[in-house]
């Protein structure tokens, strides 16, 4: 019996070491985060902006190099949050210069209120 619980402890603290290594190793990409919270402007819809958004998504940012993803959640009191990640701060300030040309682009900052938007940039840690 008390062979078997001592394999049973070396089996599962060896699982947990392995687990931990894996989580390390996927969590060991770097990104450089720009957070931005913002309201929209009075005469325009959540669903005109989701539209927009979505051909944001589809139009040049997906071959910027080093982007990473873009997520928009809202709040019940109608302010928004954009998550942007890229792999480096170089890649999103070339991200920044790129999307002045962007059609998709000027169209979804033309329904921001940049009066009521607020930015902040991190970069990730683990």
């Amino acid at each position: 019996m008390k062979k078997t619980i001592i394999i049973l402890l070396i089996f599962l603290s060896n699982a947990f070491f392995i687990n931990a290594q894996i989580a390390t190793k996927m969590n060991t990409k770097p990104a450089y985060i720009e957070i931005a919270k913002f309201k929209l402007k009075a005469d325009i819809s959540d669903k005109q902006f989701l539209e927009a958004e979505i051909a944001v998504r589809n139009g040049m940012i997906k071959s910027q190099k080093g982007f990473i993803s873009r997520e928009i959640s809202k709040d019940n009191e109608g302010n928004w949050l954009m998550d942007l990640r890229f792999e480096t701060k170089s890649d999103m300030d070339a991200w920044f210069v790129v999307l002045k040309q962007d059609p998709n682009m000027k169209i979804l900052g033309s329904m921001i209120d940049f009066q009521s938007m607020r930015m902040e940039f991190f970069t990730k840690q683990i």
